[in-house]
Parts: C-alpha cells; sequence; structure tokens
C-alpha cells in the first residue's frame, strides 16, 4: 500500500525530506511506519493521519497521508 508521509519542523532536516511516498505492507500500524523511517522513540512528537491526529497503536490505511511533528516547547 502507499503511504505519504510528511515531515514537519526540525524532522526535515534530521531526515532530508519534507514529503515522501512509501510503499508499505497492509495492515501494519503507525508504529511499524516509524521504525521504517528509524523513528525508535515516538515521545515529543505529534501524528496525524488525513487530519485526525492518531496514536503509534493505530492502524494505516492504504493512501493515508501521516503528518509527522516534534512539539514546541518554549516559554
Amino acid at each position: 500500500m502507499k503511504v505519504k508521509v510528511k515531515l514537519l519542523g526540525n524532522l526535515v532536516d534530521k531526515f532530508g525530506f519534507k514529503e515522501k511516498e512509501l510503499e508499505l505492507e497492509k495492515g501494519i500500524v503507525l508504529k511499524d511506519l516509524l521504525k521504517v523511517m528509524g523513528i525508535e522513540d515516538h515521545r515529543g512528537k505529534i501524528f496525524i493521519r488525513n487530519s485526525n491526529s492518531v496514536w503509534p497503536e493505530d492502524k494505516i490505511e492504504d493512501n493515508d497521508t501521516i503528518i509527522i511533528s516534534s512539539t514546541g516547547s518554549g516559554g
């Protein structure tokens, strides 16, 4: 299945792309996608699938768009 991944913020510099289409096996969950991308620790990140927030345990479907962003901090 095909999934579009969009990165925001400092993740663009870290992974070297802003948007990429990946071919993945059917039936995977978000944390499987993160492992494929080399993201071992999902803490401190926000995940959006097709305009809705999702958790690492949520299933990914064909033609989903996944947006991954680091959380911001400041004061």
